[in-house]
């Protein structure tokens, strides 16, 4: 870790006298002059390759910002580089004491900045920030200090804040070369630091960040207007560690350094950020911050930000603000990772390509905003709004868009594999060749699956189209309504499982019962193909279509639906529930009690097969039994008593392995057996072929 410290800061105090040049120059990239080279940069023998990397870190501040004011390829900021052998970089630069907001037009600060702004940002603080007061708000005071770059950029006279009484020259740069990895190509030196942040670092300097809290006569800097302690409160000193940078004087976009080693002007670094940023006060080894809040800093204090595209805004607390601005703000390739976006406004905004993983953007407003590309993955959209936003080809894996509004939204070829897309509304949505493997749309409104490539995935209407599962687990949530299983059999391979919690399974697609029951029981627990994490008092109940229609009628419906013979039913249940109406009931008895006395062939769950061993035991009359016990208490004791003396020990320790709250006091189990083995013989006469 190097902390920065910059060079005494050259300051001419001096009353303005220049006229405010009104002749804006807009469109052009943000002026930068030749960069005048020193003899210790031209001699040194990789001098190539730092002055490449140099000239590359200001022609993105360049294309960052738009030439404005008088700050024109006329007048262009002038900056010298020259190597030092101590520290890591520092800088020195012009500034000028001008009125806040009294006296002329051509020399007050305040009113040229408020004609200066334009962009989003701007009007977040023009709207929150209390800039309009006679004296600085950060001080008091009736002046401010300016730097010259910024003074042109905000139309002041070039001729009176020109570069040409400090030699030609806006500031000079000093880098220790030595200690950098000189390109962010090729093999990284992880000792080393990154010559290409440290040079925007010192460049933002010149152009006028930094703080005026611990001059020798503290008087304040435009950065200084946008410092905070608390909501609403300015801070204008070095006590405490709770200064912020902020648009709202709510929001915090980035902690100030407090610590006197470092810049009062920089971000807060003194243990190594998740996510660092060129401006921090500390910078560490081996690690490549990139360019962002501080473009936001700049453009507020009075330069034309032309785009935010490329930057870096990971981390950033945006909550609550309005990003859309006038004209569509650009964050074409620009980074929110672990961003806080929540109910922000990026109504129409330009986010080509840009990455919001693990973003949070609850309620956040990206309607009519373009996300062609864009990454979503594992990002908080819950009741976001994406009406007629574009999401061609974006990729919202694992995001959770429950509840959000894709009205009109165009999301051609995007990828939402694995995401929540519950209660969504996509009316008049566009999503032709959109991947949605493993998604979850139960209770969506208006979504048309047609044409879409469907693997592993649950549709609003509880619709799942060729539903194959191999390598991606599926595990339902809850719901009220069924999945149906459409298209082809369902397929399940490569030590894949599809876990149906406490839901309902309708398979219309051909798929055969003998699969199903070998899904659900073939393997141990932990292994099979089809179950339910709904509790161990549940297990998975599955009937062919033929037979619930037997035990409950024609035109009998399951879930809602009307059965028909070709279907599959799967629930999760009680075990014992053979005709799947969610009790045990006599009903039930019958069925199990028939296929034991006929000695039924490979007797399935309706016929009694509760534990899928291929016939009728005691086991499978411990299941029915324990179940009946839960849900009935004393008045299944006449079936346990009976099966005990029926099946002796066997069902006994059945009966036992399933619990202590499942069955009587074993030694209660004896006496009821003793008491019922006239009932034993009576029920069994009635199965019997020809019994009187």
């Amino acid at each position: 870790m190097v902390r920065w410290k910059e060079a005494l800061l050259a300051v001419a105090v001096v009353e303005a006298a220049g006229a405010l040049g009104l002749g804006r120059v807009r469109g052009a990239p943000l002026p930068f002059a030749t960069p005048v080279w020193d003899s210790t940069i031209t001699s040194d023998p990789n001098a190539a390759t730092i002055e490449a990397t140099i000239q590359a870190a200001i022609t993105q501040i360049s294309n960052t910002f738009l030439a404005s004011g008088t700050l024109t390829s006329s007048n262009p900021v002038a900056l010298k580089f020259v190597e030092q052998t101590s520290g890591l970089g520092n800088s020195s630069t012009y500034s000028y004491q001008f009125h806040y907001n009294s006296g002329p037009n051509n020399n007050n600060y305040y009113k040229a900045l408020n004609t200066s702004q334009t962009s989003a940002f701007d009007a977040v603080s023009l709207a929150n920030n209390v800039l309009n007061t006679t004296n600085d708000p950060a001080t008091g005071s009736t002046t401010i200090n300016v730097n010259t770059p910024l003074l042109r950029a905000l139309g002041f006279s070039a001729t009176t804040y020109s570069t040409s009484g400090n030699g030609g020259l806006d500031g000079t740069i000093y880098l220790n070369t030595s200690t950098m990895n000189l390109s962010r190509t090729g093999t990284q030196d992880s000792s080393k630091w990154d010559l290409y942040a440290v040079t925007q670092h010192e460049i933002d300097e010149i152009l006028g960040l930094g703080s005026g809290v611990d001059a020798s006569a503290p008087e304040s800097t435009p950065q200084d207007l946008f410092r905070y302690a608390s909501n609403g409160t300015r801070s204008f000193t070095t006590a405490g560690d709770n200064a912020y940078f902020s648009l709202t004087g709510t929001t915090d976009l980035a902690q100030f350094n407090q610590d006197g080693q470092g810049d009062y002007g920089d971000f807060w670094s003194t243990t190594k950020p998740t996510f660092p940023r060129v401006q921090d006060a500390y910078i560490y080894n081996g690690v490549q911050p990139n360019y962002g809040i501080e473009a936001v800093a700049l453009d507020v204090i009075g330069y034309q930000l032309a785009s935010a595209a490329n930057l870096n805004f990971n981390g950033v607390n945006f909550s609550s603000m309005k990003l859309s601005g006038t004209s569509p703000t650009n964050f074409t390739s620009s980074t929110f990772v672990s961003a806080n976006l929540t109910n922000t406004t990026l109504s129409g905004t330009i986010l080509t390509n840009s990455n919001l993983t693990s973003t949070t953007c609850a309620s956040t407003f990206f309607n009519s905003a373009n996300l062609t590309n864009a990454t979503l993955s594992g990002a908080i959209c819950t009741n976001a709004n994406f009406s007629a936003a574009t999401l061609s080809g974006a990729l919202l894996k694992n995001a959770n868009c429950a509840s959000a509004n894709f009205t009109s939204a165009n999301l051609t070829n995007a990828t939402l594999t694995g995401a929540i897309m519950t209660g969504t509304n996509f009316t008049n949505a566009t999503y032709s060749g959109a991947i949605i493997s493993a998604a979850d749309f139960r209770g969506a409104t208006n979504f048309n699956a047609t044409g879409l490539t469907q693997v592993n995935t649950v549709l609003p209407d509880g619709t799942w189209n060729n539903p194959t599962i191999n390598g991606t687990n599926v595990v339902l949530g809850t719901s009220s309504t069924p999945v149906k299983g459409m298209g082809t059999p369902l397929s399940i391979t490569n030590g894949s499982y599809f876990d149906i919690g406490n839901n309902s399974v309708i398979l219309e697609n051909g798929t055969a019962l003998s699969t199903v029951q070998t899904f659900i029981l073939s393997g141990s627990t932990s292994s099979r193909k089809i179950r339910s994490s709904a509790g161990a008092a549940n297990t998975i109940g599955f009937v062919s279509g033929t037979e619930y229609l037997a035990a409950h009628g024609a035109g009998s419906s399951f879930a809602g639906v009307a059965v028909l013979s070709t279907f599959v039913l799967i629930m999760s249940t009680k075990p014992g529930d053979a005709n799947l109406d969610g009790v045990i009931s006599l009903d039930d008895y019958l069925q199990i009690d028939t296929a034991y006395v006929m000695s039924m062939s490979s007797p399935d769950w309706f016929n009694g097969n509760f534990d899928g061993t291929g016939n009728i035991t005691a086991a499978d009359y411990a299941l029915i039994d324990a179940s009946f016990h839960a849900q009935s208490g004393g008045q299944a004791d006449g079936m346990i008593s009976l099966h005990a003396a029926e099946f002796g020990q066997d069902y006994i320790d059945a009966l036992a392995a399933l619990g202590p709250d499942a069955v009587p006091e074993p030694a209660t189990l004896g006496v009821l057996a003793t008491g019922a083995l006239g009932l034993l013989f009576r029920r069994r006469g009635r199965f019997r072929s020809g019994a009187p």
